[in-house]
């Protein structure tokens, strides 16, 4: 009965201590969001000794071409990350809800040409398909886990790649806009208007 015992605490446990040594933290930011966590949360690091980060960003994406807006919105968001990050840190790009997959390997943040080129050709540079893309991007978190990084997985939630019709959003934001309301991206903008006048410059 004692070895009975024994062994059902060791099953209980050994899951316990595992999810403890790999500690995986977890954000959710809607894509109108992505700049202002970006800013907040990865400061500078050049010249700083700090912990580099080990970041998979896992977008909301349905397989279509992301409009113009959502794709400058992803870019300069990855342009003030590498130009905030030291070469240390890695990042991963993955897919999830409708496409799933990862569109992009480990790669340094200060490899801005690769990471851009990833965002302009999101599904081309998916190799292998999934069923579920948040298990995938955990599964594929804890393969590439490093004790010595700040592991994170960071989920853009993206409206606009819904089951709804793409389509309908685009008109919709355009009409918006007709109204003098100004977008999401804009009001975004204008807060952070010197470091991405900055990264735009370079």
């Amino acid at each position: 009965m004692k070895t009975l015992i024994l062994i059902f605490c060791t099953i209980l446990v050994i899951p316990n201590c595992s999810a403890q040594e790999k500690n995986i933290q977890t954000h959710s930011v809607t894509l109108d969001q992505l700049i202002g966590f970006v800013v907040e949360t990865y400061k500078t690091e050049q010249g700083n000794i700090e912990v580099p980060h080990n970041v998979v960003f896992l977008l909301q994406y349905n397989g279509q071409p992301l409009p113009a807006e959502e794709a400058v919105l992803l870019k300069q968001a990855f342009k003030i990350l590498s130009s905030r990050l030291s070469e240390e840190t890695l990042i991963s790009i993955a897919t999830y809800s409708g496409v799933n997959g990862i569109a992009l390997q480990q790669t340094p943040s200060t490899e801005l040409k690769k990471i851009l080129h990833t965002i302009e050709n999101l599904q081309s540079s998916i190799k292998e398909f999934h069923d579920d893309g948040i298990a995938m991007a955990y599964d594929y978190m804890n393969t590439h886990f490093d004790e010595d990084f700040q592991n994170s997985i960071v989920i853009i939630r993206n409206p606009n790649s819904s089951s709804t019709s793409i389509t309908s959003n685009i008109q919709a934001t355009k009409e918006k806009k007709s109204k003098g309301k100004p977008s999401s991206i804009v009001l975004t903008a204008i807060a952070l208007l010197p470091e991405i006048i900055s990264v735009i410059k370079n």
